[in-house]
């Protein structure tokens, strides 16, 4: 609680008593509150920061696998030449 409401000195009512409890009550409510935000915020961050990792491990990824497309092409070319020649000169 950030600033707490001071006691009254000597004997007190019921009444005051109530009204503390009232007053404890809302100052709490309201730091609960700013907590809960705090922690959506921080939730909300995250899984930002979620979402970037994502999408550049997903643009590796593809660049990879473009790579490999790439090269199996490549292979698979090299063979179907090599055999064009083999059969040309047999």
């Amino acid at each position: 609680m950030t600033n707490p409401t001071p006691l009254p000195e000597g004997n007190v009512t019921i009444r005051e008593v109530y009204h503390l409890l009232n007053t404890m009550r809302a100052e709490l409510k309201s730091e609960l509150q700013a907590l809960g935000f705090h922690v959506d915020k921080k939730f909300d961050d995250h899984e930002v920061e979620h979402t970037q990792i994502e999408a550049k491990y997903d643009r590796g990824h593809q660049r990879v696998m473009s790579m490999l497309r790439w090269a199996v092409t490549t292979i698979l070319t090299s063979i179907g030449v090599a055999v064009a020649i083999y059969v040309a000169v047999k």
